[in-house]
């Protein structure tokens, strides 16, 4: 019996662990730095808190607070294709300020 309830638990960690993405920009946790991702930032902003927004994604500039420049680099990663969206071929670009979050 402990070995199974021990089991479950370190499944139960595991699925937690990997239920959010940790790629900065990605503020919804699919995986991918969409153009949603750019709407959520503004809509945090402006007091709009989703409760599937990922704050720890959402300093995509690393300047230690979620703000217009934010949403700015978001949209300027998926328009060079370095955010993983549009034209960005799914999980994040080659370079630039997509990175994933520690």
């Amino acid at each position: 019996m402990k070995k199974l309830l021990f089991s479950l638990a370190l499944t139960l960690v595991a699925f937690t662990a990997n239920a959010h993405s940790h790629l900065i920009g990605d503020v919804d946790g699919d995986g991918t730095i969409t153009a949603n991702d750019a709407i959520m930032i503004a809509e945090y902003i402006l007091g709009h808190h989703n409760s599937s927004f990922i704050v720890a994604n959402a300093d995509v500039d690393r300047d230690g607070s979620i703000t217009i420049t934010d949403v700015a680099k978001t949209v300027t990663n998926l328009l060079t294709g370095t955010g993983g969206g549009i034209g960005g071929g799914g999980g994040g670009g080659a370079s630039g300020d997509c990175q994933e979050n520690d």
